[in-house]
């Protein structure tokens, strides 16, 4: 199902979906919480083309994951 949105709603999800994964990424984690409002429980992330995460708590595991990873 398509749900049309205007251009204006569409940049303001990515501009927050950026600066929350930002936040999330530079800060160990911080901000998780916030950053998982814009997903919902059965939501499917797909990285790179290639690694598909099912559902809030492995989208999750993989935000955090990314955040430790740039730590090392």
């Amino acid at each position: 199902m398509v749900t049309w949105v205007n251009e204006t709603a569409m940049i303001e999800l990515a501009l927050a979906y950026s600066r929350r994964l930002d936040h999330c990424t530079t800060s160990g984690g911080g901000g998780i919480d916030e950053l998982m409002t814009l997903f919902t429980d059965d939501a499917t992330r797909i990285v790179d083309g290639q690694m598909v995460q099912r559902g809030a708590d492995e989208i999750r595991a993989g935000f955090l994951r990314r955040g430790q990873l740039r730590d090392q």
